[in-house]
């Protein structure tokens, strides 16, 4: 009975030590380790600008290249819009066709 439990025991021992080996202390264990510096302040932010405000410039033309005219709404468009509202209220995939048509000839 001694016999069958001093074997394992045994080797829990044995298993203890090896892992301990294992386990590298850190380098806070270390004696040897010099100090962290302490933290020395950066310069201090820069305040706030005490110049006058950028006043706004003269007013620019308006030109049609900046300001394209609205655009139009073709046949492609009012289709493709019909047939968005129709999916969105329901109509039957076999009806949104003649639904879409009816739709875009109307507007």
């Amino acid at each position: 009975m001694v016999r069958q439990m001093t074997i394992p025991l045994l080797l829990l021992v044995v298993g203890m030590t090896t892992a301990s080996a294992q386990i590298a202390p850190g380098p806070a264990a270390s004696p040897y380790t010099p100090s962290s510096p302490a933290f020395a302040p950066g310069p201090a932010a820069p305040g706030p600008s005490v110049s006058s405000p950028i006043a706004p410039g003269p007013a620019e033309p308006q030109s049609s290249f900046n300001n394209p005219p609205a655009a139009v709404e073709t046949f492609s468009d009012r289709v493709v819009r019909c047939t968005h509202y129709g999916t969105s209220v329901g109509v039957q995939p076999n009806d949104i066709g003649p639904y879409s048509a009816q739709c875009a000839q109307s507007d």
